[in-house]
């Protein structure tokens, strides 16, 4: 886009768009794991199943530096994307 003319902002903005939503998705997909722990396993499942060992909210929170470089190793792919997208020769 650089090449035809687009400015700067124009250029920038887009990636930062894709960036943020990648960002957001990974808070959500984080959020999403704790809560589903916190209320659908140990609130509900561990009452009404006593006999079973379930996934406690700190094997959970294990869980959640590994999204978190899933979140940005997503970022950066969606990043290359775009620029081998936009600055087509």
């Amino acid at each position: 886009m650089r090449l035809v003319g687009a400015s700067n902002f124009s250029f920038n903005f887009r990636l930062c768009l894709r960036r943020d939503c990648c960002k957001f998705g990974g808070t959500a997909e984080c959020r999403a794991v704790l809560a589903s722990v916190r209320f659908l396993v140990q609130d509900f499942l561990a009452v009404r199943l006593p006999f079973t060992a379930f996934v406690g909210l700190d094997q959970a929170l294990l869980v959640v530096p590994w999204l978190v470089v899933g979140g940005v190793i997503l970022s950066a792919l969606a990043s290359a994307v775009a620029i081998r997208r936009y600055l087509k020769v």
